[in-house]
């Protein structure tokens, strides 16, 4: 006989399978419940994506904002700014609108945060005020 012409094993149909929750069962649950919930209280923008846009990605109050969001639980992309007078084309800010939550700026003049802001219509802040209470509001 070969092995194709043998018939399968028969399966228990699901209402017969014992489901009951052992000990072992209950105590893993709620210890994966605490751990979500401590994650969820200590990292809030968990599931965040922010843009960290600077003209120079050492500056204090760039690494600052990062180290903030990043803390939170953001998921953070710096991206260095050329050091240029340019405006953001329009596809630039179409990709910068769909991909991030928000957007951290760094050494970018207030005008130019203020554009970017009416454009993408996200929020954007001043590294320089990038506080963690600033991001919660803000990305929250």
């Amino acid at each position: 006989m070969h092995a194709l012409d043998a018939t399968p094993p028969a399966i228990a149909p699901a209402d017969t399978v014992h489901t009951a929750d052992t000990p072992a069962d209950t105590a893993v649950a709620a210890a994966v419940d605490t751990a979500v919930s401590a994650t969820a209280a200590t990292r809030p923008l968990r599931g965040r994506h922010v843009a960290l846009l600077a003209l120079d990605l050492r500056e204090p109050a760039a690494r600052a904002a990062l180290r903030h969001a990043e803390a939170l639980g953001a998921r953070v992309s710096p991206l260095q700014r050329p050091a240029t007078d340019a405006r953001f084309s329009d596809d630039v800010l179409w990709v910068i609108g769909r991909l991030y939550d928000g957007v951290i700026c760094a050494g970018l003049p207030p005008a130019r945060m203020a554009a970017l802001r009416a454009a993408i219509d996200k929020p954007v802040l001043d590294a320089a005020a990038a506080s963690r209470e600033a991001l919660l509001a803000a990305l929250g």
